[in-house]
């Protein structure tokens, strides 16, 4: 029908009553039915994604607080070259291409793992997948983005932090 279809069920309701009063009647939607039948992949897909981006919160939270301590494990080298002449900026510049080198190689790592692991698995997943291949490049980009700006901010404060510290107490503590 071109009208609403809640509308007109009580008249079809109605219709089919007076032909046979016995008869039970249930009117859905090609939209409901269609909404019943992949009831599955979109709980699927959701469950998913759920998972997807936890696993992504978590590895980010592994990046920051591995890259975070480890800058500021340095705090006293940095100190001290900040007293031995060094520029605060050349400070904070070391210890960001230090960190960044470690998980750059990290990042790398985990793509390849990443990628073989879905091709492997690609036939297991592919008739669960609507729209992106199993090894979509832009999803893979876009996570190994998100890493690296974590482990950007995560090397950055702590840096500014070791590079503000007073040189005359990181030489006295030592």
């Amino acid at each position: 029908t071109a009208r609403d279809t809640t509308a007109i069920a009580p008249a079809i309701r109605q219709a089919v009553q007076a032909v046979h009063p016995q008869l039970f009647v249930g009117l859905n939607t090609v939209g409901e039915a269609m909404n019943k039948n992949i009831a599955k992949e979109r709980m699927v897909a959701a469950i998913s994604g759920f998972f997807g981006l936890l696993g992504l919160a978590l590895a980010c939270m592994g990046i920051f607080g591995v890259a975070s301590s480890t800058v500021a494990q340095r705090a006293r080298e940095l100190g001290i070259r900040r007293a031995l002449g060094a520029g605060g900026w050349s400070v904070i510049r070391e210890s960001l291409r230090e960190t960044l080198v470690v998980v750059a190689v990290g990042l790398v790592g985990g793509a390849v793992a990443a990628y073989v692991a879905v091709r492997l698995a690609a036939s297991v997943i592919a008739d669960l997948l609507f729209g992106v291949t199993a090894t979509d490049a832009a999803n893979l980009v876009a996570s190994i983005v998100v890493m690296l700006v974590v482990a950007l901010a995560a090397c950055t404060l702590p840096a500014i932090r070791a590079a503000r510290i007073d040189p005359l107490i990181c030489i006295r503590e030592e």
